[in-house]
């Protein structure tokens, strides 16, 4: 009888011991861990503390994200941009959201600017290239005789407007859209 009775405490034993281990991963992944809405921005190059240090004002406990996040090799799948953050997530669901790269695209607006330093200053409050980048890239010599245009005329090619941008378009991107956009403004018109 005393045999019996060690292999239930055992038993009973490994029960009570892996239903608290259960428990422990499941809250750890599956909790809800979010405390606001909110856009967090991942710039470019950012390594994973950085990324632990952005996240930290939407979380209850960081620990747990950071758990959930290394067993799901998020520090090394790291995408730049703007992510949409909502109340309420759990910490699966927030480390799926970065680890997938499906970012929250930004209206980017400008209106008339007559120079480059305008532009590039008003672009750069929006998206996350500096005004320099951005200045380089407009003042491109062989960007701007490939395609026509003279160095006076090629402010020209940026149509106002309002349009959809991802947060960590580069330089070169944004002027490769408004190029797109110029050609498609001026086809348009009939």
């Amino acid at each position: 009888m005393n045999l019996r009775k060690g292999i239930l405490l055992i038993v009973s034993l490994l029960f009570i011991v892996g239903g608290f281990l259960a428990f422990n991963y499941y809250t750890k992944i599956y909790k809800v861990n979010t405390v606001k809405e909110g856009d967090l921005f991942i710039p470019t190059s950012s390594e994973f503390s950085d990324v632990e240090n952005l996240v930290r004002p939407f979380l209850k406990r960081v620990k747990p994200f950071v758990w959930v996040a290394n067993k799901k090799n998020y520090p090394n799948t790291i995408k730049p941009g703007k992510y949409k953050i909502s109340k309420g997530m759990n910490n699966n669901e927030l480390v799926n959201l970065l680890r997938s790269g499906k970012q929250t695209p930004i209206k980017v607006s400008f209106n008339n600017q007559d120079t480059f330093e305008k532009l590039a200053g008003r672009i750069s409050q929006q998206i996350e290239a500096d005004s320099i980048a951005l200045l380089n890239s407009f003042n491109e010599i062989s960007f701007i005789e490939e395609n026509g245009f003279s160095k006076n005329a090629a402010i020209g090619m940026y149509i106002p407007n309002t349009y959809e941008f991802y947060w960590n378009t580069s330089a070169e991107s944004f002027r490769k859209k408004m190029l797109i956009e110029y050609h498609s403004f001026w086809n348009n018109i009939q």
